[in-house]
């Protein structure tokens, strides 16, 4: 029901060097910075000031990587070609066992569940596992919902799943030039998450407006958020874009990001506890 050779994970050929190089950045950015850019998110819709201006600082880093000024240098350094035909992780598995791609999918699928339920937090708590398995779902409704907009629009909208990377300079860009484009899936997505990071904090009334007291830290986040924007460019996703969305379609891109932004953000995590930092 899910075109997934319509996605940008499986209709561009994989660049191992802009996975690696991007994710370092990302990671690291995200070190500095204290959050992703769903984190950020999340952390403005509980009235964090700072994450506000993460999430604006990504935004536009992203679009100057993505079709602003440093957009040639990226494409000359990590060039972007098309492919033809899917070749993702259970492509692989599947031409050195000749066993069915779907089936695959369906038992690595079926390994990480398992794997995450023998963790006694995890399958003691209804609550972890109906949300985790909700993330799992939005994942999922997200390509299944553009896939059939796309089938009815001639390709007009593109199937796409969640990302916090160039969805947040896209959605900056529409607040600036609503009257001349439409909302796209990536707007509706920043919007939305940040409409239920305010629900869930009223919710549990946590929402309270916080400034940054310390000009130097403030510095050391917005530099931090400019990595995550040019790193996630880079890599064509953040860790939601390519470790849990990509990682869903087992396209190569989506674990090897993740590994290097984990690599990425425990690097700069040394660098915040050096004596020096503290």
């Amino acid at each position: 029901m899910i075109d997934i050779g319509r996605t940008l994970y499986h209709t561009l050929a994989w660049n191992p060097v802009a996975s690696v190089a991007g994710g370092l950045l990302f990671g690291y950015g995200m070190a500095m910075a204290g959050n992703c850019g769903f984190g950020a998110l999340v952390r403005a819709g509980d009235g964090d000031i700072r994450s506000i201006l993460i999430v604006v600082v990504l935004g536009i880093a992203t679009y100057a990587t993505l079709a602003g000024p440093l957009a040639p240098l990226r494409a000359f350094i990590f060039p972007q070609t098309e492919q033809a035909g899917r070749s993702g992780i259970s492509e692989g598995l599947s031409s050195i066992t000749s066993l069915d791609p779907t089936w695959l999918a369906a038992a690595l699928g079926l390994l990480l569940i398992v794997t995450g339920m023998r963790h006694p937090q995890v399958r003691t708590s209804a609550l972890t596992v109906t949300c985790a398995a909700g993330v799992g779902m939005s994942v999922m409704l997200s390509f299944l919902g553009t896939t059939q907009i796309a089938e009815y629009s001639m390709d007009a909208v593109l199937v796409e799943g969640p990302s916090y990377t160039a969805p947040v300079g896209r959605s900056i860009l529409y607040l600036m030039t609503a009257t001349g484009t439409a909302p796209s899936f990536s707007v509706g997505l920043v919007f939305g998450t940040l409409a239920g990071a305010v629900a869930g904090s009223l919710w549990r009334r946590s929402f309270r407006w916080e400034a940054c007291d310390d000009p130097r830290e403030l510095g050391r986040q917005l530099g931090g958020a400019i990595l995550m924007g040019v790193g996630g460019v880079i890599a064509m996703g953040c860790t939601i874009g390519q470790g849990l969305t990509a990682t869903a379609l087992l396209a190569w891109s989506g674990p090897v990001t993740l590994l290097s932004i984990g690599a990425g953000a425990w690097v700069g995590l040394q660098r915040l506890l050096m004596p020096g930092d503290l």
